[in-house]
């Protein structure tokens, strides 16, 4: 495997797996949704926060799905860079919890996601924002200080689906 291609895997493996044991099982799902909803200041059982644990669940179930070759319920980091998200795929188990962590991040609701909105969630996520806060740039085409959902839920699939080492890490 392209060794960039390995790290980008290996950055979000190590986000997903919120208890650090190694593998990621529906209990690291269900606990990083509590934490970025609650980071973000939602409400447990609010309706965006409620849409971020179901896109968690539904995340984990394709992913187990297809990537939980030995049916333990749980996923190694070799079970998780073999996985393959598809187009359809990523429609069906990664898009849902792409949309609803957008939603969250879209604090004030204008259908867009600022770089302050961007970071935040990032961070509420785990991962380093001194990292992408140029790649924000990037994705901000039109220089407007600001991305639609649509812009973020493309930067994921891209993320999830493109194999290319100079995708972003």
């Amino acid at each position: 495997m392209n060794p960039h291609v390995q790290a980008r895997l290996k950055n979000s493996f190590i986000v997903f797996d919120s208890d650090a044991n190694g593998y990621l099982q529906r209990a690291d799902f269900e606990r990083m949704a509590r934490r970025v909803t609650r980071v973000m200041g939602q409400q447990e059982g609010s309706a965006k926060a409620q849409a971020v644990l179901d896109g968690h669940l539904r995340f984990w179930a394709g992913l187990a799905a297809e990537a939980d070759s030995d049916h333990d319920a749980k996923i190694s980091f070799d079970e998780y860079a073999r996985r393959s998200f598809g187009p359809g795929s990523f429609t069906a188990h990664v898009q849902p919890l792409a949309k609803s962590i957008a939603a969250l991040a879209d604090t004030d609701n204008d259908g867009q996601i600022s770089k302050q909105e961007f970071i935040a969630l990032l961070c509420a996520v785990g991962f380093n924002a001194a990292d992408y806060s140029d790649f924000f740039q990037t994705l901000d085409s039109d220089g407007d200080g600001a991305i639609t959902i649509e812009q973020f839920v493309a930067m994921l699939e891209d993320f999830y689906t493109n194999s290319n080492p100079a995708a972003q890490n």
